[in-house]
């Protein structure tokens, strides 16, 4: 009996470590473990970001989101996006932060193209928010604009079309009828000449 509650036991503490070292595991490959250089930027729209994504530099990856809060400006809401470099890089005064997919399935993240200037932003600093390419919002603008041409142009053509169809079918079959009498008729006196 002391036996078995000893297996037990051993058991036990091998799952709690087990357990504990995939939290620690978790918790590292999120990237929210270590502290770098902070900086901030202001989107309007912050579709697909959050806490936790990824922030890259020229397409190397350097940090993640460490924050966002909405802050009314002029009277319109802008995203306080506070981003947290753990890779320390220097970072032009002129360069530009956006919101960018890498690929099609990919999550968005925040890339920060470099500027030119020789003038490096000091930590804490903003960097200018620009607005990127939403693949998906171009999708769907392109789905409006078809549903749209839909609706305008290819429905009024396709019912001009039923209509004529229409008009078509009503007019052989008034005229068809006689024609076809007219041709057995055609037909019977051929046949009665080739008989002579």
């Amino acid at each position: 009996m002391k036996r078995d509650n000893i297996n037990y036991l051993a058991v036990g503490c091998f799952v709690l470590a087990m357990a504990a070292a995939l939290l620690y595991g978790l918790y590292r490959v999120t990237g929210q473990s270590g502290k770098g250089d902070a900086y901030v930027t202001h989107f309007a729209n912050v579709a697909g970001i959050k806490v936790g994504s990824v922030v890259t530099y020229e397409g190397f990856d350097v940090g993640n989101v460490a924050g966002i809060e909405p802050v009314l400006s002029d009277g319109r809401t802008r995203y306080r996006v506070a981003l947290n470099m753990r890779k320390s890089v220097r970072i032009p005064e002129d360069s530009r932060a956006m919101i960018a997919a890498p690929g099609l399935l990919s999550a968005p993240l925040v890339e920060i193209r470099e500027g030119a200037s020789p003038t490096a932003l000091a930590v804490g600093g903003e960097i200018k928010g620009v607005s990127g390419g939403n693949l998906m919002e171009s999708v769907a603008q392109l789905a409006g604009q078809l549903s749209e041409l839909t609706e305008t142009t290819i429905r009024p053509m396709l019912a001009q079309i039923g209509k004529r169809v229409d008009s078509l079918g009503g007019s052989m079959e008034k005229n068809l009828p006689p024609a076809l009498e007219d041709l057995r008729a055609t037909m019977a006196r051929l046949n009665a000449t080739a008989g002579r």
